[in-house]
């Protein structure tokens, strides 16, 4: 318990309260509450309230014996205590608690081996305190490095520093997830990939998605809308590289809402299609095992039936569920969207879906997501409006090809890093098992 009390009572209290006058080595056990099983030895003479039971021992009894039984107790005394709106537990209760009692000698041994053990663990502990303090402060110096090299010699001394110290640096796989987003952010500030005299200049392929954009307005096939302003330079955090480019979101895609549930359509001819919801739609991939249909009119199928190669972007809820992006590869016949996702289709082939999705879903496109969010209470969201004026960095498709695969190759050996850490983890726990069936045998 929490030190001695400040508070006295007087010797008149104590006779006329019929107080009990507990002793030095008296154990004392919480009844109440949160603090159900809480234990203390007494260091000095005193009294309780009603919310603590002194256990004064037999002289066959140590009472530091008593105290680890209890303290080994104490999960069950709370699970005792449960279900009453003050929760607690009673002094018949305790008294009538199942107690094994060794010879005094082998308690006293039985108390010392506890010590012996429970030090032990501190000792582990604490080198274990020191080990992640030093590994967390050597890996976050790794990311420094990595994300603020100011050339292609520098990245690749940091990469060389983390290939040759990985075993320092991660030891959960949860670790492996920072390395991830400093691939996705290197890629798409052009860092993981070389420049090719050969490479088409991406402007050219903003030209295409311009022109078609505008012929597909002339035609009414897409809603026009009104220009958007040039992309500033300091609307991106890093210096385009050579033949990039860098437009709005809605000015190379031609971006939709989906539909709205609850819709009036009496005396409309409806049919249900399969339609996509935000928690379809996770970060990089799809989850569709439990899909739900919806109704619209049968005209309006054309107007919300997903394409391959569409890119589909969550409005948000939660933290983690703003702008998540994915691409749709054509696995359902027929499927719609509904309002909350929004589904962008890229008007030139110039413009890979996988490079829109790595963009989206890296820190570089996140950044913008949260800044540009609607936010309240854990909550935060973003509209069309927002989403199209997203500025998008655009390589040469050829260079989009290889960005792509270089991440995909660096993902499948961040994949095989966390399943090394998961079966050390899982070596570890089998060990521990094994020591503590030993002790207990």
């Amino acid at each position: 318990m929490d030190g001695p009390s400040s508070e006295t009572i007087t010797d008149l209290a104590l006779k006329e309260c019929s107080l009990r006058l507990n002793q030095p080595g008296d154990v004392l056990i919480a009844m109440y509450g949160a603090t159900i099983g809480k234990l203390a030895i007494l260091q000095v003479p005193a009294t309780t309230n009603q919310a603590v039971c002194a256990c004064t021992c037999f002289s066959s009894v140590y009472n530091r014996y008593l105290f680890t039984f209890l303290l080994a107790w104490r999960k069950n005394f709370a699970v005792m205590g449960a279900g009453a709106a003050q929760p607690n537990i009673s002094r018949i209760k305790i008294i009538q608690t199942p107690f094994p009692l060794p010879p005094l000698a082998e308690q006293k041994r039985i108390v010392a081996k506890v010590d012996e053990l429970m030090a032990l663990c501190a000792a582990l502990e604490a080198a274990q305190q020191t080990r992640n303090t030093l590994r967390q402060n050597l890996r976050a110096s790794a990311l420094d490095a990595l994300m603020n090299a100011s050339s292609n010699s520098e990245l690749e001394t940091a990469w060389a520093f983390v290939r040759d110290n990985w075993g320092l640096m991660c030891d959960q796989a949860e670790d492996v997830e920072e390395f991830r987003q400093v691939i996705f952010q290197q890629a798409v500030e052009g860092q993981l990939s070389d420049r090719q005299a050969n490479d088409e200049d991406a402007n050219l392929i903003v030209n295409r998605a311009l022109k078609k954009k505008h012929d597909l307005e002339k035609l009414k096939k897409i809603t026009k809308r009104q220009e958007q302003a040039l992309v500033e330079d300091d609307e991106i955090s890093f210096d385009l590289p050579e033949k990039w480019a860098c437009v709005r979101f809605g000015d190379v895609a031609d971006v939709v809402s989906g539909v709205t549930k609850g819709r009036k359509l009496a005396g409309r001819e409806t049919a249900h299609y399969p339609y996509l919801r935000v928690a379809n739609v996770q970060r990089w991939k799809l989850d569709l095992k439990v899909m739900k249909e919806i109704g619209i009119p049968i005209e309006e199928l054309d107007k919300y039936r997903l394409q391959i190669g569409d890119v589909l972007l969550t409005e948000g809820g939660d933290w983690d569920k703003l702008g998540r992006s994915a691409i749709w590869c054509g696995e359902i016949q027929d499927c719609i969207h509904q309002n909350h996702v929004f589904r962008a289709r890229f008007l030139d082939e110039g413009i890979l879906p996988e490079w829109i999705v790595l963009f989206t879903n890296s820190y570089v496109g996140r950044r913008y997501f949260e800044r540009a969010a609607k936010r309240t209470t854990n909550l935060a969201s973003i509209n069309m409006t927002q989403l199209r004026f997203c500025p998008l960095p655009i390589p040469p498709l050829a260079e989009q090809n290889r960005i792509v695969a270089k991440v995909d190759e660096l993902m499948k050996l961040c994949d095989q890093l966390e399943e090394s850490l998961r079966q050390q983890h899982q070596k570890a726990e089998a060990l521990v098992a094994s020591a503590i069936n030993l002790l207990a045998a």
